[in-house]
Parts: C-alpha cells; structure tokens; sequence
C-alpha cells in the first residue's frame, strides 16, 4: 500500500475545519516569504534558497520603464506616479485599475494604504477557533457537510455500479446460454422418444422372441407331463405373438402416413385460420369490409384474448368465434335506437291510418284509436273497435 497519499485525493477528503486552517498556514507562509525585514543599512537579508550578494528587488519602488518605448499618455503617467512617490503618495485609481483625475484633469493623488500585516495564530488559538466554528455552525450546515458529495465518490460509485453491470450481464449471457442448452436438450429428449417404425418393428421382433421361448418352454412343460403351465405358458406366447402383430402394424401405418414437420404444421394451421377467416366474411358481411367497425372489434377482441390465454392462439376457428361475437355485439348496440325508431314509425303510421281513411256514410265517423294498435288494446276496446267498424259497414 502507498505510504504517501495523493495531494489531490488528501486535500478533497479534508474536513471543512482542516481546510480552513490549511489555507490560514499557507497564507502566513506566503505574507511571512514577502515580508522579510531588511537589516539597518539596507542590505537584503541573505536565506539558504538565494545565494548571497543577491540583491531581493524593492516591491514598493515605482519601475522604471524606458520613456523611449513609452507613449505620450503613458509616460504621462509615469510621471505622476514618480511626482506621487516622491510625496510618499500613489495614484488613486478605478476600477479597472486607470488613474483617475480631478475636475483640472490632474492626477489624484492618495495616501498609501499600509500594508497588511500577517496574522500568526498559535495551535492553541487555531484549536479554540476550530470549537468556535464547530459551536457556531447551524444543524443545516453541518448535514449539508455530511451530505456533500465529491467527484472521487461519484467516480467509484461509477466504477461499482460498472462492475455489477457487468457481472449481472455475465449472469444473464450465462444463463441465455444454459437455457437454449436446456431447450435444445429437451427437444432432443422428445424426439428420442418419439415412436419410429425402426423402435416397432424392434420391439415387435424382441416379442417374437420371447414368444418362441415361451412355446419352446410349453412343449418341454407338456413332455414333461406338465400340461397347466404348458397351456399358462402357450397363452402368454399367444398374447406376445399378438402385441408384435400389432407394433408391426403400426410401424407400417407410420412409414406411410408419417407425422407432419413443424414446417408443415404450421402451413396447415395457415390453412385452416384462412378458411374460417372466408368462413366469417361470407356468414358476416361487415367483417368482410376493410376497416369496418365489426372488423376492428373481432381484432380487438381477438388480441384481449390471446394475451390473457395464448393457446387460444393455437385454435384456428378462434378468430371466427371473434367476428361472430362483434358482429352479435355490433346488432345489441344498434337495438336501443331501432326501438325507438320503430315506436315512433308505429305511432306516425297510425295517425296516417286515421286521417286517410273516410268517414263512414251513416255519419258515424272513426275515431281514433287514441294512438294503440289493434294488437295492443285490451278485449274491451277490441270489441269497440270492432262494432265501430261493423257500423261502417
């Protein structure tokens, strides 16, 4: 393991506390390497890092630029600030850093500001300002400090969540595998199994055998004087003789009529579903049509059922039961409006009745029937119609 931690790595898992006493040290540092004091005579103090004879360069002094590469505004400057130094003033400036100049458009002159002096805390004033933070910091600011999350934790959760990813794909290849090993396994399985006319005709062959040992034991049995288990043993031949008969029929019917591929198994399921769909159109001619509404309700319905059961799928008259349901359904919607439609029919039909036909020449004229049919009158008004109608007469 390394001994010697990455800077990069030390400085982003540091507290707050650390990191605010890292930063006072390397600024105390830093102000107390440009703040040297010079001895009484002026000579530079002389340190392990500079050779000695080397003068250290005064910050304070104006630099000395030469007038010849200056232009006029800035030698005009230049000037001020030599004019400025020698009252022991500088130059107030903007913003941006530009002398600024009075209402006469002289130079602005301000006294200099004193310099910061470094502020040195003992280990024992930095312990009791780390407390005072640490009193001082709301219940907020320290979860949020708890809660802070950094680019080397996002990047190894990165690398975890990489790793699971790739060992849970592993497993599911792995398991895609292992599963069509199993299928492939189990189909073989299946076809071993399947009945031959070669796996007949070899047990019907095994059952001659044994049938020609069981004879050859019932005559040893009847020579021997043993005539029960001669005839115990002529039956169970007999009953061989007749299985192998049998398996050899069966090898010879399968060798004629041998099963269907799954090719050509589902060539005959195409066949039959076409045959019901023709079926559906010519007893239901709506769903026939091209984008009719009993259409899209068989296929809708069709598709409900399949995925509740999918071996409904597999029935090739299913999608008939489908078409008749929606065409049956499509009929039930409409019935509602065709009663009342015939009401209203009846009723007209029955005013019409009334004012067409003519008034009877005895004077007696119809009246009518209150709009009731015939049909509808009780015995009562029957038997009034009836009169007013044999008064007619």
């Amino acid at each position: 393991m390394d001994s010697n931690p990455n800077p990069a790595e030390a400085i982003a898992g540091e507290s707050a506390e650390d990191k605010l006493t890292r930063m006072e040290q390397e600024q105390t540092a830093e102000l107390a390497s440009t703040s040297k004091e010079t001895p009484e005579n002026g000579e530079p103090l002389e340190t392990a890092d500079r050779p000695a004879g080397l003068d250290k360069p005064d910050k304070s002094a104006p630099k000395t630029v030469p007038t010849d590469d200056l232009s006029a505004a800035e030698k005009e400057v230049a000037t001020a600030k030599a004019d400025a130094e020698k009252e022991g003033k500088e130059l107030a400036v903007d913003e941006k850093g530009v002398p600024q100049r009075d209402a006469q458009g002289k130079f602005v002159k301000q006294d200099k500001k004193p310099a910061e002096q470094p502020v040195a805390l003992s280990e024992a004033e930095k312990a009791k300002f780390t407390a005072y933070l640490k009193q001082t910091q709301s219940k907020y600011g320290a979860d949020l400090g708890k809660r802070l999350v950094r680019w080397d934790a996002i990047k190894e959760a990165e690398k975890a969540l990489d790793t699971k990813r790739t060992e849970a794909q592993t497993k599911l290849d792995t398991a895609i595998k292992q599963f069509n090993a199993d299928v492939a396994a189990f189909r073989q399985e299946q076809d071993s199994q399947k009945p031959t006319p070669e796996k007949y005709e070899s047990w019907a062959a095994g059952q001659l055998k044994l049938a020609g040992e069981k004879d050859a034991e019932a005559k040893a049995a009847e020579d021997a004087g043993d005539f029960d288990k001669a005839e115990k043993l002529k039956d169970e031949a007999k009953f061989m003789k007749r299985d192998a008969n049998t398996a050899l029929a069966s090898a010879e019917h399968l060798r004629k009529n041998p099963p269907p591929t799954l090719q050509q198994q589902q060539q005959q399921f195409q066949t039959h579903q076409r045959e019901w769909i023709n079926k559906a159109a010519i007893d239901f001619p709506e769903f026939g049509k091209k984008d009719s509404a009993v259409q899209k309700a068989a296929a809708e319905y069709f598709k409900a059922m399949v995925a509740q059961e999918p071996a409904a799928a597999k029935l090739p008259g299913f999608i008939y039961f489908c078409a008749e349901r929606a065409q049956l359904k499509s009929a039930a919607d409409r019935l509602p409006a065709v009663e009342k439609e015939l009401g209203e029919l009846k009723t007209k039909l029955t005013e019409l009745e009334a004012l067409t036909n003519p008034t009877p020449s005895g004077g007696a004229s119809r009246l009518p029937a209150a709009n009731k049919s015939f049909e509808t009158m009780d015995s009562d008004a029957q038997f009034e119609a009836l009169k007013r109608e044999a008064a007619g007469l």
